[in-house]
């Protein structure tokens, strides 16, 4: 696939996000259609792709079922496995729907799900999580950057798990959005709240029978689940996979919780004295602190940083980019009790041996001429 870029971060000084709204899910997610449900092809982003399975519109009949019965001869099985490495979903809802009601089932340690006794029938297969978000972080709003500018490959699974504002589109707003979450602007992803979950399911069946229909799922314009549609279910088969895809995760770094907890250890050992606060320099009230980063393994592309500061003296006042530095998209969260939370990413790397920007401050009380002292709490690169 190709990809087209839509949007390149201009070079201007980054406006700073000082607002501490908490979005909420606006409904409680249920994973289960109707049965008038919303099964539409996935929305086109841009850049462009070409799905491997062709969408089809949603059923727009009734279904019946055989003898009013949810059981009978039929049974239908597969494996769900995340999309960019292949690791096994376990706990993974998958619902049979019928016109006489639903048979449940939950994925197994290996992501596999088997009906083995459902009635030849109109059917509907759908899998659902309402696991919450894990491995998040700046390396997934570069690597959405790096996609816009062309420096990554783009796929159907990325306009999902890549589109974290839920528009449908591929754009630096979706980086912005990663990075809001990751400082707590956000509670949940605008992607996840549209959809009251934030995973997705692309089916996968390399051999559908004349009577089976793949429904892609959709984020814009407006939510849809991934479903495998029988109509009628009339043999026993079997392969029928979904991979799975969570919203956010744009770089497919997800693997199992043994995986992340190693993970997470790792990036923390890397990350020893990534920051360095250089001397603060004064003009009038305002103080500018000069922020300077080095790592040995290679460009820093992607921030998180918690400063500790005496926010009864001093007032942040926000973030400044030198004009001939790398472009990059900073997120400030101010309103932490004595913290303050940036999280930043740029398709290119900041640059080493001079500033990577700086963070501005003011005295809140025109008198004040103590220094201003701030101390890294913690900070992580990717």
């Amino acid at each position: 696939p190709t990809s087209t870029p839509t949007h390149t971060p201009t070079r201007s000084p980054t406006t700073t996000r000082t607002e501490t709204p908490t979005r909420t899910p606006s409904r409680t997610p249920s994973g289960l259609p109707t049965w008038t449900p919303t099964l539409s092809p996935i929305a086109t982003a841009t850049p462009s792709f070409s799905p491997s399975a062709s969408p089809t519109a949603p059923p727009t009949t009734t279904p019946t079922s055989q003898g009013g019965s949810l059981t009978g001869p039929q049974g239908v099985s597969g494996t769900i496995r995340y999309f960019s490495n292949g690791s096994p979903l376990a706990g993974v809802h998958v619902d049979a729907h019928n016109a006489v009601g639903s048979v449940p089932k939950t994925t197994d340690s290996l992501g596999g799900y088997e009906f083995s006794s459902l009635a030849t029938a109109h059917w509907l297969i759908v899998p659902s999580s309402s696991e919450t978000l894990a491995s998040i972080s700046t390396a997934d709003a570069v690597q959405a950057l790096q996609i816009i500018v062309g420096l990554a490959p783009f796929t159907a699974d990325h306009a999902l798990a890549c589109d974290a504002d839920g528009n449908g589109q591929l754009t630096a707003n979706d980086a912005v959005a990663i990075l809001r979450y990751l400082v707590g602007l956000e509670s949940v992803l605008p992607g996840a709240v549209a959809c009251g979950s934030a995973w997705k399911f692309v089916p996968e069946v390399s051999d559908p029978v004349a009577s089976e229909t793949l429904h892609l799922p959709a984020l814009a314009p407006q939510c849809s689940e991934g479903a495998i549609e029988f109509t009628p279910l009339s043999q026993p088969v079997q392969g029928r996979d979904f991979r799975a895809v969570m919203i956010g995760d744009c770089n497919g770094s997800w693997t199992p919780p043994s995986g992340l907890q190693q993970r997470a250890a790792r990036a923390v050992a890397h990350d020893a004295g990534l920051v360095r606060l250089g001397r603060a320099g004064r003009r009038g009230r305002v103080i500018r602190v000069p922020v300077y980063l080095s790592s040995e393994n290679g460009p820093v592309r992607g921030l998180t940083l918690a400063l500790h500061y005496d926010r009864a003296a001093w007032q942040f006042v926000g973030v400044r980019q030198l004009p001939d530095s790398s472009p990059a998209i900073i997120v400030v969260n101010p309103k932490q009790p004595g913290a303050l939370r940036l999280a930043a990413a740029t398709s290119s790397g900041f640059v080493t041996g001079r500033p990577a920007f700086y963070l501005e401050w003011r005295a809140r009380q025109r008198a004040n001429r103590t220094a201003l002292s701030a101390s890294v709490i913690e900070a992580r690169a990717e």
